[in-house]
């Protein structure tokens, strides 16, 4: 039951999905400290590397020992008072979790992973991370997701039109990729953008892709879906919702009617590989909706090369991530 507690709370969390999966870990007790090394016969001793004193399980990692003392004393008191003689992380997770707001919540896991970050950085580099740091680049953190949340709040006071010009997550087991082309006249340049969510918000991955040349805006943006649609082919993907903000592309992909238009011959290769798909749908969505593309696209202009990353967006989208997944677990 704790366990289920725990991951109902924090897979809410807007929070990196590298994040949750650490914290995880951590309440499952899987992290290698060297308390689990030693059951599994990589090292002949269990004690903590920094302090020296006390065997090395996950919550004296995370919460016992000096160097994380040292980190949650220069934080929040909510933290400071809960119990831990003789309890485990999961336990602590669960009494620290069940009685903070959201926001303490994404602080808690976020310094958890720094203070693992932190032991690391002296484990492996003998580098030693000042406390005070931690908790600036963890507040900077939270701060950041506080504004995005009152933003979010914010938009629920305005019209009902403008609150439904926003990024919804696909069906159940369903994948949602957003692209967009951006151009630069000055340099001749186009930057096309994927973003590619599951049902729960959460990016699986995302693509920057720059082009030189002189592309007609439209003739871009086909190129733009016809690049999104091969990544989600090649991630084997069974249940695509292509969305977009060009009408006249979607238009085009979900009809089998030649316009004799220069992007003809790309939308028929679209279709070609939309129909590879188990299930697929083409939808058109507001260029408010799709900001994680189209921002995504006007940084690859200045790319060099094609760049894609993983489920921890690109830097230059993270706010808008977050922003949306916020938005979505409002609606729970």
């Amino acid at each position: 039951m704790k366990e289920s507690l725990v991951w109902k709370i924090i897979w809410k969390l807007p929070l990196p999905n590298a994040a949750k999966i650490f914290f995880w870990r951590a309440c499952q007790n899987v992290l290698p400290t060297e308390d689990n090394l030693l059951r599994r016969k990589v090292v002949k001793e269990p004690y903590c590397p920094i302090c020296e004193k006390e065997p090395e399980t996950v919550v004296h990692a995370l919460w016992g020992c000096p160097a994380a003392t040292d980190v949650w004393g220069c934080s929040k008191k909510i933290f400071q008072k809960c119990a831990t003689e003789g309890v485990d992380f999961l336990l602590l997770a669960e009494q620290i979790l069940s009685r903070c707001g959201s926001e303490n919540s994404v602080l808690f896991v976020h310094l958890a992973c720094q203070i693992w970050w932190r032991r690391n950085k002296w484990v492996h580099d003998g580098t030693v991370i000042n406390p005070n740091v931690i908790i600036q680049e963890t507040t900077k953190f939270v701060e950041e997701y506080k504004r995005v949340n009152e933003a979010v709040f914010s938009a629920h006071g305005v019209s009902t039109s403008t609150q439904s010009i926003r990024w919804l997550a696909p069906n159940r087991d369903w994948y949602k990729a957003n692209w967009d082309a951006a151009f630069e006249n000055s340099t001749g340049r186009m930057g096309i953008g994927v973003v590619v969510r599951d049902d729960r918000g959460r990016v699986v991955v995302t693509l920057s892709k720059p082009r030189m040349g002189s592309f007609e805006p439209t003739t871009g943006e086909a190129y733009a879906a016809f690049h999104a649609m091969c990544m989600c082919r090649n991630l084997g993907i069974q249940c695509l919702y292509l969305e977009g903000d060009a009408k006249l592309i979607v238009d085009a992909i979900n009809s089998s009617t030649k316009t004799c238009s220069r992007y003809d011959h790309i939308v028929e290769d679209s279709r070609s590989i939309l129909n590879t798909f188990p299930k697929w749908k083409c939808g058109f969505i507001h260029r408010e909706a799709n900001e994680a593309a189209h921002r995504h696209a006007k940084a690859a202009i200045t790319d060099v090369s094609d760049r894609i990353w993983g489920n921890d967006p690109h830097d230059c989208i993270r706010d808008i991530v977050l922003r949306e997944q916020i938005a979505l677990s409002l609606d729970c």
